[in-house]
């Protein structure tokens, strides 16, 4: 364990090459019965699942980080682990120690809405790191408003105490290998080499107008001073033009038609509800 404070930016791609492809034949043969709900349903649209492979407990229902541990202990395997040989021999092979590592499973169409986690900030030595294991070029994954592009088998420290969503708008899954972690003398020499994306990153260009709205959507949800500035008026003309000039303002390209189009299946929505 280091003694040297760590300060991260948003994110960072760490030079660790990992090869995906046996540990994801073991992931998917898992006996379903091993991936668990999310335990924060409300910023969760989809399923998104988890499996504990390491755990301070060694308990496979242990689903929240353990990684504010002090004691910068190697986490134990769980029952799921240890039918796993290759994810096994993985994780002992890395140069750091793991204090607790799970499966996240993001289901096609399914998003993670815009929350923070104040408890993962990296400090005190701790520090999480995201692999992907299976992934598509329709992930959506954004820290504020950085779009973090990833391919399978990347390993990325993400700061994820700060304003973060995803979208899954591919036909795969999304499934990454999280590892809470020691800070030692390798990962923070790994971590201050590492590549770090551009800020401010744009939507994608082949974001249909639809789910570019979608994401505007969960930025108001998050921005008071946003909801504030479309809450001023009752008239929905006024209303759906300063929606789109709130949508261009912050990067968000969709149109009059896309906005009509979802407050339409959303009245809908509502009144098919009351329908017996």
């Amino acid at each position: 364990m280091t003694s040297v404070v760590f300060t991260p930016g948003f994110a960072t791609r760490l030079a660790l090459a990992v090869d995906p492809r046996a540990l994801l034949v073991e992931v998917e043969s898992l006996d379903p019965a091993a991936w668990s709900p999310s335990f924060d349903r409300d910023v969760v649209k989809g399923a998104y699942d988890s499996v504990t492979l390491l755990s301070q407990s060694a308990r496979a229902d242990s689903v929240h980080s353990e990684s504010a541990s002090s004691s910068y202990q190697a986490g134990s395997p769980t029952e799921w682990l240890a039918r796993c040989p290759a994810l096994t021999s993985f994780l002992a092979s890395l140069p750091f120690t793991v204090e607790a590592a799970r499966l996240l499973r993001l289901v096609p169409d399914g998003t993670i809405r815009e929350q923070r986690d104040y408890d993962l900030r990296d400090c005190e030595g701790h520090v999480r790191l995201h692999i992907p294991l299976l992934t598509n070029d329709r992930v959506l994954f954004y820290i504020e408003q950085t779009l973090v592009e990833s391919t399978a088998g990347e390993c990325w420290r993400l700061d994820l105490s700060r304003r973060h969503r995803v979208q899954n708008l591919g036909t795969t899954p999304r499934v990454d290998l999280v590892l809470d972690c020691a800070l030692n003398s390798w990962l923070e020499s790994a971590l201050g080499a590492g590549f770090v994306p551009q800020c401010g990153t744009a939507p994608p260009t082949w974001l249909s107008g639809a789910a570019q709205f979608e994401l505007f959507r969960e930025r108001v949800f998050s921005d008071l001073s946003l909801q504030q500035a479309l809450r001023t008026t009752k008239e929905m003309d006024v209303f759906l033009a300063k929606t789109l000039a709130a949508g261009a303002e912050h990067g968000f390209a969709f149109s009059l038609d896309d906005v009509r189009a979802h407050c339409n299946q959303a009245r809908r929505d509502w009144i098919e509800q009351w329908i017996v």
